[in-house]
């Protein structure tokens, strides 16, 4: 737990004057994608579980048909169902890079009831490289589609910071319901004050 956190928790509720007023905080950020960690270990989990179900039925229907099951079979159904898993990430690497240059980008806004989330995809000005790691700051955001996300506070349980990436967590008994990506390190520690407190009340 980092120091911010821990004297975010220790805080008497009300004692912050913003925290009293409690306006609206909004963002807007650019967000990786094949270079997101986060996203990263989604789309690998994906991919696995394409294999796994491809496979798996790789040998249900070779046994079906043949009514044999051999070692040739299976080792023939787990190459059907990598190949499966490779196309995938080919088809994933090809729409990231070439209709989405490697990134989208978000709005949040965080008020009394929860956090919404729109995911927008267009065009926007930023200076971070293409491969940029982690969220980055954005100007002049073109909004060409948009969908929109809403996570209440009563749905929240725990909080996530990972403060080395500006992205926080929000939890619902051990599963992840949002991530908040913050552009810079300012929007992401009063982001994150906010999110313990509502979570705290």
């Amino acid at each position: 737990m980092t120091r911010h956190m821990k004297d975010v928790l220790l805080r008497e509720p009300g004692s912050d004057r913003n925290e009293r007023e409690e306006k609206p905080l909004s963002w807007e950020t650019g967000i990786p994608m094949l270079s997101n960690p986060f996203v990263l270990i989604e789309f690998i989990i994906f991919a696995l579980f394409i294999w796994i179900v491809v496979t798996g039925i790789g040998v249900i229907a070779i046994f079906g048909l043949s009514g044999v099951f051999t070692i040739y079979a299976l080792w023939l159904a787990i190459k059907v169902g990598g190949f499966a898993a490779l196309m995938f990430s080919g088809v994933f690497v090809l729409v990231s890079l070439l209709f989405f240059s490697n990134r989208f980008y978000g709005r949040f806004y965080l008020d009394r009831e929860g956090v919404l989330y729109v995911t927008v995809r267009g065009r926007a000005v930023s200076h971070a490289p293409l491969f940029a790691t982690r969220p980055f700051p954005v100007s002049d955001l073109d909004v060409t589609k948009r969908a929109e996300k809403r996570v209440y506070w009563n749905r929240v349980d725990t909080i996530e910071p990972f403060e080395k990436w500006r992205v926080i967590g929000l939890k619902k008994k051990n599963k992840t319901v949002l991530r908040l990506y913050c552009p810079d390190k300012e929007i992401y520690d009063r982001a994150l004050t906010r999110c313990i407190e509502a979570v705290k009340k």
